[in-house]
């Protein structure tokens, strides 16, 4: 078939198609393949799950030397980023964390910093229901693993990403309620990890040459954003963005069908957030 001719699927079709996607990839894969890109540190029990508190510890820290009178960029420097843990020192390698990024940060936006102590003991709080959301992953994904979970201070970035450590999630855009609601994000970086699991080295080819195809992208985003609404309602920026396709879905599919087996650098309808706003703008 050409890809000219693709016809539009009903949507209970396309939510159909990933879960199978998902599925055949999630279920075939071998310890070994596990282990080749991802973290050996991985429990398949998701009651065992462990949420890594160490750099937010570490920034609180630093915090509390730089009201002392220390120096704020040798206490971010010796107390944070020097003492990283291997989650951040992917999340530092991966979106260029500098000490100057966080200096600023803390300058320009100094009340997201002013609780970040409150915001941990939120975290540690939620931790039983991370959990269990974990859990229902379990049961849609059997052969699920589950490695460690870091949250970090990103300069003011609000970045949910996967990574061969886990799942890195920046805390400091949120607040005590987001915190509390955050299980969509949590369940959408996890499938993340399922689908590394599942494809090992492979998982990268979509980020790089020829196969960094509009498929490809639509495969690995759109199949965690839709588990993430099925096991746990979503994430508000992210709903809000799927009413928007909705009630516009014969425009972007008549882009996607031309598309669709293009090599992409996310094209600007892949974009969730950019349609969020504009959905949040018509609906105020």
């Amino acid at each position: 078939m050409k890809i000219s001719s693709l016809q539009k699927p009903s949507s209970n079709k396309l939510h159909y198609s990933i879960l199978i996607t998902l599925g055949l990839l999630t279920t075939s894969f071998t310890n070994s393949q596990t282990q080749k890109v991802l973290t050996e540190n991985v429990v398949k029990n998701p009651s065992e799950a462990i949420f890594v508190y160490q750099d937010i510890e570490n920034f609180v820290d630093a915090q509390q030397a730089i009201a002392s009178g220390k120096d704020t960029s040798e206490a971010l420097k010796s107390r944070y980023l020097d003492k990283a843990s291997p989650g951040l020192k992917m999340f530092i390698s991966k979106y260029d964390l500098t000490i100057e990024r966080l200096r600023r940060a803390i300058k320009n936006y100094s009340d997201d910093y002013s609780n970040v102590a409150e915001k941990l003991t939120a975290l540690k709080n939620h931790e039983a229901s991370y959990k269990e959301y974990y859990a229902k992953i379990k049961n849609v994904v059997p052969n699920a693993v589950f490695p460690p979970t870091y949250f970090v201070i990103a300069g003011h970035r609000g970045i949910g990403s996967g990574s061969t450590e886990g799942p890195l999630i920046s805390i400091e855009k949120k607040t005590i309620k987001s915190i509390k609601e955050m299980q969509g994000t949590l369940v959408h970086e996890m499938i993340h990890m399922q689908q590394l699991a599942a494809t090992g080295e492979a998982y990268f080819a979509i980020f790089s040459g020829k196969e960094r195809t509009l498929l490809a992208t639509s495969i690995r985003e759109g199949g965690a954003t839709y588990m993430a609404e099925l096991i746990a309602g979503g994430s508000k920026h992210k709903n809000l963005a799927r009413d928007y396709y909705l009630a516009n879905e014969n425009k972007f599919w008549e882009k996607f069908s031309k598309s669709i087996m293009a090599v992409t650098d996310y094209p600007g309808f892949l974009k969730l957030s950019r349609y969020a706003e504009k959905f949040i703008q018509k609906t105020d």
